[in-house]
């Protein structure tokens, strides 16, 4: 066998995540729960990184008479249930195989394995499977200290881990129990342990020991942390894996540690924006305000003396908390659930603003989906174009009810892009095309109605869970900074009929970097 190449596709699905989960006691809930997965900003169900790799492992060509003696993975984007990846598999020769998963051309996953001569450890799978953590530990970077060490005992859950064997057809390919049940284990460590809930895995390597004919579940681990690297938020670790006192694996693992975003802060706004009341009895709509920068605007509106809609679509806890912060400013934040994008949301809340407020005089159409990197590729343009539709519906549906409302009152129309269209990621050209997509629907609406001013609304990265990936709060700027020069801007007179734009913010606060 040299140099055997082969590709395939794979799709993951939601009953995959579920067994893998349960044979690995990993219950991270960016895996396992919806709710917590769809606030990240990664928003929706994450694919473990482990179950990835051991997916890639079963598309390896089949070569029973050997063992699995080392292994190395890097996870270097997130993967998802329900889409097409596709497997490149290179057989270099009996002893190196190399693997990887891709979306389009973007390198998702990357795998190396090296086997020798031999057959996995029979292991009995008479003992209970045992996880020391049922749920994850939520440590925070500043809880990382060098040293920390942790030993305890592991097992998989045998009959789930026999489906995993049988479902990715491992056996045949030289990866056995006992080397399923340690890339389950870093899995749980990395996911339940160290760091726990907040984990981006991204890297692991495994070096397989022989196993003697008596080693039997379950586990024993002693695991101990490396230096933080607060720069990339990176915890390392180094683990040693024995069975009855003998040696069977070493472990070294990487994962970045998602950090807490700020919450709306009020005493910044306060800061930029002293409490002036310029929009005493003005009635304002924002979509997407339960976090982040829409959050801020709403606040910084209330703050103002405004009485702001804001309109989310499943954080009721988070608008709570924001309706609980302003509840002596001098305006109020009323909240308002629903789908921003869904025209069946809309139908008949004209009808409701008249009857409750006289109209309208303000609209800020912040929502957007998640962000995750794609590229222009065969493989992802259904998903582009999904995308382009959802960001271009979440501006057009509530401009389809509140354009007139807005214009018999002089009103104002706030559309939140990006500098991203000016400066194109090339990982962004659904984020980008659907930015460029609502700035021209402003414009055409300004167009359309004379006695409508537009503002369109073009931050740089801000601090938000929308960025709270690896490096992605890096150069960011406080949300605060934005909402208080844009809401200076919506307490001035609407230039009938014209477009103007925002781009430059208030530069009192430095950078976070």
């Amino acid at each position: 066998m040299n140099n055997e190449h082969s590709t395939s596709v794979i799709r993951f699905s939601h009953d995959e995540l579920e067994l893998f989960s349960a044979a690995s006691g990993d219950r991270n809930p960016l895996h396992v729960s919806d709710e917590y997965a769809h606030k990240t900003a990664l928003g929706r169900l994450v694919v473990f990184g482990v179950l990835g790799a051991i997916a890639a492992l079963g598309r390896i060509p089949p070569h029973p008479k050997r063992r699995l003696v080392k292994i190395t993975l890097g996870f270097p984007g997130a993967l998802f249930i329900d889409v097409d990846y596709t497997v490149r598999v290179a057989a270099h020769n009996d002893r190196r195989v190399t693997a990887d998963i891709l979306d389009g051309s973007r390198v998702m996953l990357v795998a190396e394995m090296h086997f020798e001569p031999g057959r996995s450890a029979a292991l009995a799978a008479d003992a209970p499977a045992h996880f020391p953590y049922t749920e994850p530990a939520d440590r925070q970077p500043d809880d990382l200290d060098l040293g920390v060490c942790n030993e305890n005992l592991y097992c998989p859950d045998h009959d789930r881990a026999r489906a995993l064997l049988d479902h990715f057809h491992l056996p045949s390919r030289g990866i056995g129990a006992l080397e399923l049940g340690v890339l389950l284990w870093a899995s749980y460590f990395v996911g339940m342990e160290m760091p726990g809930k907040r984990a981006l895995f991204g890297r692991l390597a495994i070096d397989f020991d022989s196993v003697e004919a008596n080693a039997a579940w379950p586990l024993t681990y002693t695991a101990r942390t490396l230096p933080f690297d607060p720069r990339f938020d990176l915890l390392r670790c180094e683990a040693t894996l024995s069975m009855k006192g003998r040696p069977i694996a070493t472990a070294k693992l990487r994962s970045f540690v998602r950090r807490d975003v700020p919450a709306i802060d009020i005493a910044m706004l306060q800061e930029l924006l002293p409490q002036s009341e310029s929009l005493k009895g003005k009635i304002a709509l924002v979509t997407g305000a339960s976090r982040g920068l829409g959050a801020a605007i709403a606040a910084a509106m209330a703050l103002e003396g405004c009485t702001v809609i804001a309109n989310y679509r499943r954080s009721r806890r988070d608008v709570e908390q924001l309706v609980e912060k302003v509840e002596h400013a001098p305006g109020e934040i009323v909240p308002a659930q629903g789908d921003a994008g869904d025209p069946a949301w809309w139908a008949g809340r004209a009808t409701k603003l008249l009857e409750t407020y006289g109209g309208l005089d303000i609209l800020v159409c912040n929502a957007s989906p998640p962000l995750v990197p794609m590229s222009i590729h065969a493989a992802s343009i259904e998903r582009i174009n999904t995308y382009i539709n959802q960001s271009v519906s979440l501006v057009s549906a509530p401009l389809g009810t509140c354009a007139d409302l807005l214009a018999k009152r002089r009103g104002w129309l706030a559309v939140i892009s990006s500098t991203a269209v000016d400066d194109p990621p090339p990982e962004w050209p659904h984020y980008v095309g659907a930015k460029c997509a609502v700035e021209g629907l402003a414009r055409a609406t300004a167009a359309a109605h004379d006695n409508l001013g537009v503002l369109i609304v073009r931050p740089p990265r801000l601090r938000t869970e929308f960025t709270n990936v690896p490096m992605g709060h890096a150069n960011a700027i406080a949300p605060e900074r934005v909402a208080a020069d844009l809401v200076r801007r919506l307490a001035e007179r609407p230039p009938a009929g014209e477009v103007r734009y925002l781009e430059c913010f208030d530069p009192r606060l430095e950078p976070v970097t």
